[in-house]
């Protein structure tokens, strides 16, 4: 099951999101931890036609993995420390 995202950590993204290491970073997380989801979301952005949207689309995907990643980290360090 996906975990549900926390407002905090929605907060903590955005702001981290400022950061240019931080979202290339988190490409190459994604590449070298999920690879067949990076080359799926890479392959299906180059469907779209207009540069624009390849990258309000690349952005979104980025977007959702790293929340959804953050947070089951996020949940795992509370379970182990009983938070």
């Amino acid at each position: 099951m996906l975990p549900l995202i926390t407002k905090q950590l929605v907060e903590s993204v955005r702001k981290s999101m400022r950061e240019e290491d931080f979202i290339e970073d988190g490409w190459v997380d994604m590449l070298i931890k999920n690879p067949e989801l990076f080359s799926s979301v890479v392959g299906y952005s180059k469907l779209l036609r207009l540069k624009s949207s390849q990258e309000a689309f690349l952005r979104g995907a980025f977007l959702s993995w790293v929340l959804l990643y953050k947070q089951d980290e996020v949940n795992d360090m509370n379970e182990n420390w009983g938070v």
